[in-house]
Formats: C-alpha cells, structure tokens, sequence
C-alpha cells in the first residue's frame, strides 16, 4: 500500500494517478540526505528516510523536508516493499 496525499491505494491504482506527476516533480528536485535509519526484525524491517527536496516546478522556488517510511517484510529471501508513507513540510 501507498499512503500519499491524505489516501490509501495500492500499487495499480498509485500507478494510474500519481506515477507520473511525482516523478516529474522531483526530477525537477535536487535531494540532499538528512538522515536514514533501519531496524530490522525477523522478517519485517521499517527504513525511515529524511532528506531535503530543493527546486523549481512549475515557476515555484520549492524547499521542502521529505520524510519516507517503507515497511518491508522478507518473502522468500526477498525484500518485498509492504507499505510506503510520505510526508512533507516546509525545509
């Protein structure tokens, strides 16, 4: 699951609206590492990720801390993403 934007959806369906439009907007950033943290227990592990995004999308000068969480559970010695959450605010 997909937590953006005050909604849940799945991959298909964050696929179908969103992709497209974040992608444009942040190759439109520039992502400076803050900080970035693991745990992992058993088969889950949770990474939480800050950064800065700096830039201009559609004539706005934005500045913005980004926060990520990805949950992620083991599956047959693979990684699988279970859960991605973003957040932001002004940076």
């Amino acid at each position: 699951h997909i937590l953006e934007g005050g909604s849940v959806e799945n991959r298909d369906d964050y696929l179908g609206h969103h992709f497209f439009s974040d992608s444009k907007f942040l190759s439109a950033m520039k992502a400076k590492p803050l900080s970035r943290k693991a745990e992992i227990v058993g088969d889950f592990a949770w990474v939480y990720t800050r950064k800065q995004l700096k830039g201009t999308y559609k004539g706005k000068e934005i500045k913005l801390i980004s926060l990520e969480t990805a949950v992620l559970q083991k599956v047959e010695d693979q990684w699988m993403i279970k859960i991605l959450h973003w957040s932001s605010g002004s940076g």
